[in-house]
């Protein structure tokens, strides 16, 4: 398998190109120093890149980064309820804070990717050999399977693309937004879906709704997978609520994508699905 080696270019891409993302941040946050532009309307904006950050920071596997983003993006998140007055303080606080993200620079390597420190990869490899002939019957209707991925993130889609790619999925289409997947249902007719949830300007959310409620070409009963950053019971209820077939957590590894979508095809199919060691706690331990 090659899924090693792809997942170090894919870390070490995204390892080069973060200080240019701190950059930009930093100017979309000094926007607010030289235009017009309302506090209300810059949080959102930064809220929207923060949540977009910190979802790759998790999936890279570099955890301590994927956390200050997160606090970051929680607090312009709650400053967006405020007056314009408490919006403009919290916008005060946070220049320190997006500033202090080039110190964390130096431990963001591919080496330090909980990804490949955890040996996530090698145990995929290594459990495969122990596993080979289980659930082979189910394994190939996993490849026979279209897969829409929805992130507004490119390394995200990268990941999950390799992942498929290297379980034997050939129709894998990635997109950036729920109204993509919605354009792309009448040709691509994908048979599964895992999106992200938050991004624009049709959240994951929303395109659940959506489906479920009859508003695209998708059958009603498609499959729909949320994988996000999100740790948060609610959220997760919430989903679950508007009919979500299940919610993975970033990071996972391969095997937890392989039999987490075996296990939805299975339970389609009414058959019985053994609660073992194969769950999103695996990966994130």
């Amino acid at each position: 398998m090659q899924t090693d080696e792809t997942l170090r270019q894919i870390l070490g891409d995204y390892c080069e190109k973060l200080p240019d993302q701190l950059a930009s941040l930093y100017d979309l946050y000094n926007t607010r120093k030289y235009s017009s532009i309302h506090p209300k309307d810059i949080a959102r904006n930064l809220h929207v890149e923060l949540h977009r950050m910190k979802g790759a920071a998790h999936c890279m596997g570099y955890r301590k980064f994927g956390r200050e983003l997160s606090r970051m993006d929680t607090k312009i998140s709650k400053s967006l309820r405020l007056h314009t007055r408490g919006i403009q303080e919290t916008l005060d606080e946070l220049e320190f804070r997006i500033a202090r993200l080039d110190l964390m620079l130096s431990d963001i390597t591919p080496d330090k990717s909980r990804l490949i420190m955890n040996n996530l990869v090698e145990d995929w490899n290594q459990q495969e050999l122990l596993e080979e002939g289980r659930d082979e019957e189910w394994l190939d209707v996993l490849r026979d399977q279209r897969i829409v991925l929805a992130d507004d993130d490119p390394f995200i889609q990268k990941i999950l693309s390799t992942y498929l790619m290297d379980i034997g999925v050939k129709r894998v289409m990635a997109v950036s937004s729920g109204l993509e997947v919605i354009n792309a249902a009448s040709d691509f007719r994908p048979d599964i879906i895992i999106t992200d949830w938050k991004m624009k300007p049709v959240s994951g959310l929303e395109l659940l709704q959506c489906i479920r409620n009859g508003g695209t070409d998708l059958a009603e009963d498609t499959i729909v997978v949320f994988f996000t950053s999100s740790r948060d019971g609610r959220s997760r209820m919430e989903i679950e609520c508007n009919g979500a077939d299940k919610h993975l957590t970033k990071p996972v590894s391969p095997r937890v994508v392989k039999f987490a979508l075996i296990d939805i095809l299975k339970r389609r199919a009414g058959v019985a699905v053994e609660q073992d060691a194969r769950s999103e706690v695996e990966a994130t331990s």
